[in-house]
């Protein structure tokens, strides 16, 4: 059985950490062109992320219209022997182009993607 439609993955620190810029550039859009929303414990240096969108406008076509990125702000409180201290970290969301990505000021994250609408005859 086959499953077709979007799929979030959550990519762990350690799983990019030994490809080279390329191979994190092909491996994310491997994924985001089979509709995946991709979110990465640690954000993509600048450098990666202007290869990433150079590459979407390279890659556009009628089946692929390109990726979104966008941060998201976490705070965390940590426990501690008298008191909890916070921890901030970032997100970052990759999705395709499609997508529409928010958060609010209380960490939700939501994906929305447009829904197709069959006309009748």
């Amino acid at each position: 059985m086959t499953i077709q439609g979007y799929a979030i993955d959550f990519i762990p620190s350690g799983r990019l950490e030994n490809l080279s810029d390329e191979q994190i550039v092909e491996f994310i859009f491997e994924r985001v062109e089979k509709e995946h929303v991709l979110i990465l414990e640690n954000p993509l240096t600048p450098s990666l992320r202007l290869e990433l969108t150079a590459q979407g406008l390279v890659r556009f076509s009628k089946t692929f219209i390109g990726i979104k990125m966008q941060f998201i702000n976490i705070r965390t409180e940590v426990g501690g022997l008298f008191r909890g201290k916070t921890k901030d970290s970032t997100l970052l969301v990759i999705a395709p182009g499609n997508a529409q990505i928010d958060h609010s000021e209380h960490g939700d994250v939501s994906v929305k993607f447009p829904v197709a609408q069959s006309i009748e005859a």
